[in-house]
């Protein structure tokens, strides 16, 4: 019992410590699973915070750089606007200004000459009130005297008369006094009368006066506010203008681009058509060869087996005589002839002499291009065929050159008599400016020669007029013979030109990258272009536009070469930088400008050479280099600067001398007016008048030394 027990007990244990452990393993391996799973939960929330932190920090990001690009763009179109209307107020303000100074000035030597007036009216008034009033007094006088002196005369009379008339004297005395007193009256009253009519017309013209200064005030003051609308209205359409100007410079590079563009992608699509063409050709002519040689093989084992029947025919019967002769391969022979016959063909044709074309060639030419067609020898290829003529002239004098020109056929051309061909390719010619008239406007008679387009590769363009640079040229030919469309690039791939002839005047259209004006001159233009016509005399240009100096210029020419060399035309300058004009003497400031333009000469190499140009500037918040201005006229002498809110004038350019008249200088209180002198050598001499502080400051100033070395004097 006590084992049983202990046994019962010791397996009680056992079995409580396998629970216990069990338990403990199950405890254990939950707090590793809810271990685990908080890890994965806080691994996730992690996880998902990181994910929305990086969500809401991208979302702040690009709400941040929305804000920023927008707030930007508001700065800047505010910027925008408040540069266009600060430029727009200023410049109301300044005319107003200027209007307002000049109706003042013109005021005060209105009030100085009224003043002068009404003092003159007086004093002339006073003077005719005392003459009258004196002119009363010595008539009173003198009625005084004279009838004293009739009284007297009287009185002698009556005392010596009868007393009886003593009764009538006294009545006529009281009479005559009477009288006297009704005289004085008279004057009394007509002179207070003078004086209230002339009071009268002083207080009308006070009046008057008054209503015309409330008038003006009025006026000046619808002025001042009309320039500034007017000036508001121009700034917005100036922005406008620039804002079109570079939308329509940005369009037209792209259009130009395009065209480019479309010509390179012409210029691909006619290689590929031409090497198509000539692939197909070659295709073609592999199929006949094909044909041939399988023909030729075909006869050739035909005659093998004809010959090898025969042979062994013969071998048979005359074996005894050919046992020590070799047996002949009539095949291998029979191909090799074949073959050779072919070579012997092309041959043939490749070296044959086709001199005997050149008569009806230069004939069609010549018909072709009405100018006398010179061909030194003809010669063919087929591969690809083509014909090649050499020691080619076109004119009397040789107007056009080319040592060789080549002209494209089919394969039915090599046999044919015509002058009929696909394109002429002139190689390297030589043309004379005698030939472009008759080039462009010659007018083809009679059948003449076949081509429906025609290029000129490396041509060189010999003048005694203008130099311009190798180029390749490729023209388009209607069916009736004449030019379509003329097509120019030069070498140097910045300048094209495109040429649509016509009847008596061909239109032009010019776009080049960078261009240096011919003629002698020495202006260059980058985004130049220009079109227009001309004619065997002269040259429209309708309209051009072009980019130097960091401004835009524009306008229109018209160009004549009949006898003398001339050239008259219009230009509009934009936004020119000053300081590329003048650096030594000018900085900051737009230059805009307008001027017309007479040039001749009698040849197109000095045509440049005596420029006659007329015309007016204007330069906006800019500063005058080597002088201040004020310090000067306040006795101090100081080399700073002197800024301005606007400089302008009108110049006159002859040859090499310029001069810049009524040079107005818009400094704030401070102003200057003068003229300056640009001599040959770009000396300068000038002399300006100064104002400031409202005319109390007053002095002249001197303009002298160099553009690259000014130098201001008192």
């Amino acid at each position: 019992e006590a084992r049983v027990r202990q046994e019962a007990e010791e397996k009680a244990r056992g079995e409580q410590e396998e629970q216990m452990r069990k338990d403990a393993e199950d405890r254990a391996r939950r707090e590793e699973e809810e271990r685990i799973k908080r890890d994965a939960e806080e691994k996730t929330r992690q996880q998902a915070e990181a994910s929305a932190r990086k969500e809401a920090e991208e979302k702040e990001r690009i709400d941040t750089a929305e804000r920023i690009r927008s707030e930007a763009e508001e700065t800047l179109r505010k910027e925008i606007e408040e540069n266009a209307r600060r430029e727009a107020e200023q410049k109301a303000r300044q005319q107003a200004e200027t209007i307002a100074r000049k109706e003042m000035e013109e005021k005060q030597k209105r009030e100085v000459e009224e003043k002068v007036r009404r003092e003159t009216e007086e004093k002339e008034r006073k003077e005719r009130e005392e003459k009258t009033r004196q002119e009363a007094e010595v008539k009173a006088k003198r009625d005084a005297e004279e009838k004293a002196r009739l009284d007297a005369e009287a009185r002698v009379k009556k005392e010596a008369e009868e007393k009886a008339l003593a009764a009538e004297q006294r009545v006529r005395e009281v009479a005559d006094e009477k009288a006297k007193q009704e005289a004085e009256l008279n004057v009394r009253r007509e002179a207070e009368q003078a004086i209230r009519r002339q009071q009268a017309e002083q207080t009308k013209r006070d009046k008057e006066e008054k209503e015309r200064l409330a008038a003006w005030e009025q006026a000046k003051r619808k002025a001042e506010e009309k320039l500034k609308q007017e000036a508001e209205e121009k700034a917005r359409r100036e922005a406008e203008d620039r804002i079109r100007i570079e939308t329509k410079e940005r369009v037209e590079r792209e259009a130009d681009e395009k065209l480019r563009e479309a010509a390179k992608e012409r210029a691909r699509r006619e290689i590929d058509e031409k090497e198509r063409l000539e692939k197909e050709t070659r295709i073609r002519k592999e199929a006949e060869e094909e044909v041939k040689r399988e023909a030729k093989e075909r006869a050739k084992r035909e005659a093998e087996a004809v010959a090898e029947r025969k042979s062994e025919e013969k071998a048979s019967r005359k074996s005894e005589r050919t046992v020590n002769r070799r047996q002949v391969k009539w095949g291998k022979v029979i191909t090799m002839a074949s073959l050779a016959m072919v070579v012997l063909f092309v041959a043939v044709l490749q070296f044959k002499s086709y001199d005997s074309r050149i008569p009806d060639l230069e004939k069609a030419a010549s018909e072709q291009f009405q100018q006398p067609v010179k061909i030194q020898s003809v010669h063919l290829s087929l591969f690809p065929p083509h014909w090649r003529f050499d020691g080619v002239t076109v004119g009397n004098d040789s107007q056009i050159k080319a040592q060789q020109v080549n002209a494209a056929i089919d394969v039915s051309g090599v046999f044919g008599s015509g002058a009929n061909f696909n394109t002429l390719v002139l190689e390297s010619p030589v043309i004379k400016d005698e030939a472009i008239a008759w080039l462009i406007f010659g007018k083809p008679q009679g059948h003449g020669v076949k081509f429906s387009q025609l290029q000129a590769k490396n041509a060189s363009f010999e003048s005694s007029v203008i130099s311009v640079p190798r180029f390749d040229a490729k023209a388009d030919v209607a069916a009736d013979g004449n030019w379509q469309k003329v097509v120019l690039e030069f070498s140097n791939k910045e300048v094209y030109v495109e040429l649509h002839p016509g009847a008596d005047r061909a239109q032009f259209e010019i776009t080049a990258n960078s261009l240096l004006l011919p003629f002698g001159g020495s202006v260059q233009f980058d985004d130049f272009s220009a079109k227009g016509t001309f004619g065997n005399r002269d040259m429209i240009i309708s309209e051009f536009s072009g980019r130097s100096v960091g401004g835009s210029f524009s306008g229109n020419a018209n160009l004549k070469w009949s006898g003398n060399w001339s050239i008259d035309g219009i230009v509009n300058a934009k936004q020119i930088d000053s300081a590329k004009l003048a650096p030594a003497l000018l900085s900051g400031g737009r230059v805009d400008g307008k001027a017309a333009f007479v040039m001749q000469a009698k040849d197109a190499k000095t045509l440049f050479a005596s420029p006659h140009v007329e015309g007016s500037f204007t330069i906006g918040q800019g500063a005058v280099q080597g002088v201040d201005l004020m310090h000067m006229l306040q006795g101090s002498p100081d080399s700073g600067k002197t800024g301005f809110r606007e400089l302008a004038g009108n110049f006159v350019r002859d040859g090499e001398n310029t001069q810049l008249r009524g040079v107005r200088i818009d400094a704030g209180i401070l102003s200057a007016n003068g003229t300056v002198e640009l001599g040959a050598s770009e000396s300068l001499r000038g002399r300006f008048g100064t104002t400031s502080d409202g005319g109390r400051l007053r002095g002249s100033l001197t303009l002298s030394g160099t553009v690259q070395v000014p130098k201001f004097g008192r």
